[in-house]
């Protein structure tokens, strides 16, 4: 996802070091082990003046490396769990993502594979969306474009800003910059803080003014 940093891991590492008391008695559920191994990737999301970075643009030697250590552990008891859920699947995608030393050695086909997982057991529109980025960088987008179109008609997705910034994005790619535009001003309205604001109204400047 392309939001600015939050906070969040620390809680789990803390939890599955051991350092917050006796083991509880859900330690066996391997949704409560994938859990803090989905929270643990802690990417460079933010420049330090607060700007929001891309993921296939963030500086990767920032990403903090044993937190993700603990965090594929944890992910990899789970597995062998064998009782795969919704948290399960964020993980092994977050920790595709991980796994990839640049952003151009990432696995799109298997992180796809795992979106087409997670969809069959929380088939939410943002899951969808999220796919269709998966599909866009593993088949291209305009694949990816008809896959996000197919979700044009959901109400919650108008109204969701990550929804029109991935189609802005994709039509960029594409060359159908009035259309981008379009797209990218319907994400500005809809963008909750001022490091969003700034992205959107970066994104929609690079396009000039025709297309």
């Amino acid at each position: 996802k392309n939001h600015v940093a939050h906070g969040g891991g620390r809680h789990y590492t803390a939890f599955f070091n051991g350092r917050l008391g006796p083991r509880p008695k859900f330690w066996d559920n391997s949704e409560m082990w994938s859990k803090p191994a989905e929270s643990l990737r802690r990417a460079a999301r933010a420049s330090a003046d607060g700007e929001i970075v891309l993921l296939e643009d963030q500086d990767r030697s920032l990403w903090r490396r044993v937190e993700i250590d603990e965090g594929q552990a944890v992910l990899d008891r789970a597995q062998r769990m064998q009782r795969i859920g919704v948290y399960q699947l964020q993980a092994a995608i977050a920790a595709a993502h991980c796994q990839a030393a640049t952003a151009d050695t990432t696995d799109w086909r298997w992180i796809l594979s795992l979106y087409d997982a997670l969809l069959g057991i929380c088939p939410t529109g943002v899951v969808r969306l999220n796919r269709a980025v998966a599909v866009a960088m593993a088949d291209g987008p305009e694949e990816g474009l008809a896959v996000i179109d197919d979700l044009a008609g959901d109400e919650a997705m108008d109204r969701y800003l990550f929804f029109h910034s991935t189609r802005g994005e994709l039509l960029r790619r594409l060359g159908r910059l009035n259309e981008s535009r379009s797209a990218f001003a319907r994400a500005l309205d809809l963008a909750g803080n001022e490091a969003e604001r700034r992205f959107l109204r970066g994104r929609i400047a690079s396009l000039g003014g025709s297309g």
